[in-house]
């Protein structure tokens, strides 16, 4: 999975749940249509092992409304809390939703609402293939430079083979 379609993924949520708010993928200094949502997706941490890839990515939604009035902002900061209080489904992925926090922000033209949270998910490493070690089955993964090529295993089941004898 991409960061790419984690971010189609939160502009179609949001699109979706507010047909009439133009959301931007990348940050408009000046001229941008209001009300407007701009949406930002930072990876944080990737921890690997052999087997999978825990991944965190922090987004960050600012919106601005049309007239910069606190009591609307609140009330998006509201949608925006029911609208991410479910696990994002991105492709086959379920990703978690954590830390989420909405600040009211004073601007220099208006006042602007700051929404954030993070997302959490595993990646698994992909099975090449299947292999019948002495009645165990094995799963060849796709990291030839770890030594997991079908020459290797035949070399352990010989060895084992020997070890047995």
């Amino acid at each position: 999975m991409t960061l790419k379609e984690i971010k189609t993924v939160l502009s179609d949520k949001l699109k979706t749940a507010m047909p009439t708010v133009k959301v931007y993928a990348k940050e408009v200094k000046q001229g941008f249509t209001k009300p407007a949502l701009f949406v930002e997706a930072i990876p944080v941490s990737t921890e690997k092992s052999v087997y999978y890839t825990d991944k965190t990515i922090s987004v960050k939604i600012r919106y601005f409304s049309e007239s910069g009035e606190y009591l609307d902002l609140g009330e998006k900061a509201d949608s925006l809390i029911d609208l991410f209080s479910t696990p994002l489904v991105v492709g086959e992925t379920t990703i978690t939703i954590s830390n989420t926090n909405s600040e009211i922000i004073s601007g220099e033209e208006n006042d602007y609402l700051d929404f954030s949270f993070d997302l959490s998910y595993t990646e698994w490493a992909e099975v090449l293939e299947k292999v019948n070690v002495n009645g165990e089955t094995v799963f060849m993964l796709p990291d030839e430079a770890a030594g997991y090529t079908q020459d290797a295993i035949s070399l352990i089941e010989e060895l084992n083979l020997n070890l047995n004898e």
